[in-house]
Order: structure tokens, then sequence, then C-alpha cells
């Protein structure tokens, strides 16, 4: 291996690396998790199954859609929705995300950790069976 190679930084930007929130907030046992779609590749590194990330061709072009209009909270109901019928037990979203503002303000969920790269919630009750 090269000098080049070996003084390359390969470690992925920190704006997609939620190490500390999914520390802080023991995500490997919360069972499934629906995360930002940045934060995949960090997911599979760290163990924990993905929602999604960014291996579309798996997931096809209409449930990255469905995501996508969830979490921006363009359906508000298939976004509840979609948290009841994958049985989300956490949610790892970046800060802006639409969908965090409204995790804040449902009894249901309690917001567990928050820093500048993401927010962690947690749903309060246990999860749907």
């Amino acid at each position: 291996m090269s000098a080049a190679a070996l003084a390359h930084d390969i470690r992925p930007a920190p704006i997609i690396t939620p190490q500390a929130a999914i520390a802080q907030a023991d995500l490997a046992k919360a069972g499934p998790v629906l995360n930002d779609y940045s934060f995949g590749g960090y997911l599979i590194f760290a163990g924990i199954p993905t929602f999604i990330d960014g291996r579309g061709e798996l997931y096809g072009g209409p449930f990255i859609d469905r995501y996508n209009r969830a979490v921006a909270l363009v359906d508000l109901g298939d976004f509840l929705k979609l948290l009841d019928e994958y049985k989300i037990g956490a949610t790892l979203l970046a800060p802006r995300t639409p969908a965090v503002a409204m995790l804040d303000r449902l009894p249901q969920w309690q917001r567990v950790y928050s820093d500048d790269v993401a927010v962690v919630h947690k749903r309060r009750d246990a999860p749907l069976r």
C-alpha cells in the first residue's frame, strides 16, 4: 500500500456519522429504527439494521418515495402509519428533518438524544406486535 493511501483519511464525514447518538441512546436495543437515509451506511457499520440506506435498488422507487414523503411530512397520516406498520421503536433523524418536530409533539414518543448531527426519539409505549 502506498504512503498516499495510508495518509488518506477514510473516515466518513462527521455529518453522516451519528456515533454519539447511537451510543447514548442505546439504539442497538431499541427495536426497528427509522433512520435518516444518510445514516444508513453508519448503521450497517454499527451492526444496527437499517430502515433505509444507500442501496436504493434493494428498496425500489415506491418505497423510497414513501419514505421521503413521510419524513418530510408531506403526508402526516402516512408518516404515523409507517411508524406503526413497521413497528418502529426509535428514530434516528437529522435535526432539520420535519418529522423531528412532529415526534417532539407526539405523546407516545420521547426525544432521548440530540446533537448537531442526529436526533433520537424512542417510543414510550411497548412496540406494537
